[in-house]
């Protein structure tokens, strides 16, 4: 059961006058309690978990200009003795007589979490946040992707949330001295014979490199290259992705390429045309790998795995001691790994309304879409993504 608070009114702020400490939660609304959060916020994100990179604020920030035009912005900030420890950026959206909200970052984001720090008051602040939340008039709240063993899935639970659409994130911890040797050991015998017969395969033909782009112009156009390869392997494995369908979701992917720092674009060369590349995010020592794609014409010679393996080869010279593939699992990236935590998608609900909208909409009507999707025959599923693609 959720504790509801008497909803604060713009701007206003609650206090935990049960603690000792000087807890205080604000709830804030629009675009001027973004800009007014900035710098608190940045110097957060450089303490936060990794898994919350999809709610750090240069993320938060670029899906505003692209998504929230039929939605308010409401951001929920908790100091502990002055000092921000937890932001909760999300917006509201009204359907008939129900109002809703959702974390900020669906569709781009594959997580959700609230900002803050691995600190034992994780929890406690997670718990403030979610009664501001409560007390805020809404009906309910929809959390997409909340990896498992974290506080925030933990005190979910605790609030009777049952979760739906499990699914798998592979992850791959590389230990301090990790280096070739120890990558193929990971993997078999004949891994790395394969790396190098496919990288010499393409040398006969001309050089190959590898590279890696920061954010701007030429990430940017990276990426477009890089999404016009992406469509046409899923047409032809007769797949749909929102990153695809969504005119809006490619132009926020393109505008995070091009001004927010935590993006990287992995690129691998032939006679210095890109054949593989790899959109991705770096925060607090872990790499998100989002979006790959590869050249249809050198399949045979494997550029897409190349590129992961020389990735992760380099990894800890970027200071990288962790890679999440990100949910869901798929046998591309059971090759690199086989250890995996458990995501799940939640639904909070404040009223009787909101319990009613989550057990249709939640828990029966989008899982059974998703499974008669499935169970199309491939012609036929190739058929629509090339509708619903525009390919």
């Amino acid at each position: 059961m959720v504790q509801l608070m008497s909803p604060p009114a713009h701007g206003e702020t609650v206090s935990d006058v049960s603690d000792a400490h000087a807890l205080t939660v604000s709830l804030l609304e629009g675009m001027s309690a973004l800009e007014k959060l900035e710098t608190e916020w940045r110097a957060l994100d450089e303490r936060a978990t990794p898994e919350s990179v999809f709610q750090s604020f240069e993320m938060v920030s670029v899906w505003c200009r692209h998504f929230l035009e039929d939605g308010q912005l409401r951001i929920v900030a908790v100091r502990l003795a002055g000092r921000l420890e937890l932001i909760a950026p999300f917006v509201v959206r009204r359907k008939a007589c129900i109002t809703g909200a959702q974390l900020v970052g669906a569709p781009v984001s594959q997580y959700s979490s609230f900002v803050h720090a691995d600190s034992p008051d994780a929890e406690r602040l997670i718990r403030l946040a979610v009664s501001a939340i409560a007390a805020s008039g809404l009906d309910y709240l929809v959390l997409d992707g909340v990896p498992d063993e974290t506080p925030l899935a933990d005190h979910l639970r605790h609030l009777g949330s049952k979760p739906v659409n499990a699914r798998s994130a592979p992850y791959l911890s590389l230990p301090g001295d990790h280096d070739q040797t120890d990558h193929m050991r990971r993997r078999s015998r004949g891994f790395g014979k394969k790396m190098r017969a496919f990288r010499r395969q393409l040398e006969m033909e001309g050089p190959v490199d590898f590279k890696i782009i920061g954010a701007g112009a030429t990430a940017a156009a990276a990426l477009h290259s890089a999404l016009a390869l992406k469509r046409e392997w899923m047409v032809r494995e007769g797949l749909i992705s929102t990153a695809l369908i969504d005119a809006g979701m490619m132009a926020c992917l393109g505008d995070i390429a091009m001004s927010c720092a935590c993006c990287t674009i992995m690129l691998m060369t032939h006679c210095g045309r890109p054949v593989a590349a790899r959109l991705g995010f770096e925060r607090s020592g872990t790499y998100f790998a989002y979006l790959s794609s590869y050249d249809q014409s050198v399949a045979a010679a494997s550029p897409g795995r190349q590129l992961m393996d020389w990735s992760i080869r380099t990894a800890r010279q970027r200071g990288v001691e962790t890679f999440d593939f990100l949910p869901p699992a798929g046998e591309h990236k059971s090759l690199w790994t086989d250890t995996a935590r458990r995501v799940e998608d939640h639904i909070v609900a404040f009223s009787f309304k909101g319990r009613v909208w989550g057990v249709l909409s939640i828990q029966r009507l989008k899982p059974h879409i998703r499974s008669v999707w499935h169970r199309l025959p491939d012609p036929l599923r190739r058929f629509f993504a090339a509708r619903m693609l525009k390919i």
